[in-house]
């Protein structure tokens, strides 16, 4: 699990560098699918239970926003109730979706759905900026 967090962490840094950089669009700070698309990979990365895929999710998610916030300055206080959310919901559920690709059957479909809904979802947020 701490392993989880450790590759959450460089995720989290370049994040908030690229959000804060003077070259980047108003629009890139609302791109969450990288996040996600990492809880996703690590609920896929393990066997056992959908549990231990979501838990492995939001270990992800946990380094993630960690370090995304150790990093926020004056935004802390802002930033801290939608990341803590994002962390908890997109960590259980992007994990366990990972986790639903690798078991494979009508589980896989769902898994790449869901780790799809964030692509898309980015693609519009991007298109409507």
């Amino acid at each position: 699990m701490g392993t989880a967090v450790l590759v959450g962490v460089p995720i989290g840094i370049v994040s908030r560098m690229v959000d804060t950089a003077s070259w980047a669009p108003s629009w890139i700070g609302s791109i969450l699918s990288p996040w996600l698309a990492a809880a996703w990979v690590a609920g896929a990365a393990v066997s056992g239970s959908r549990w231990i895929g979501a838990a492995m999710g939001l270990a992800v998610l946990a380094g993630v926003t960690g370090a995304y916030l150790a990093m926020a300055g004056p935004d802390l206080v802002r930033l801290i109730p939608p990341l803590s959310a994002l962390t908890v919901l997109g960590g259980v559920i992007w994990g366990a979706a990972g986790w639903g690709w690798r078991l494979g059957g009508r589980h896989r479909a769902l898994g790449v759905a869901v780790l799809l809904a964030a692509i898309i979802a980015d693609v519009v947020t991007i298109l409507s900026a």
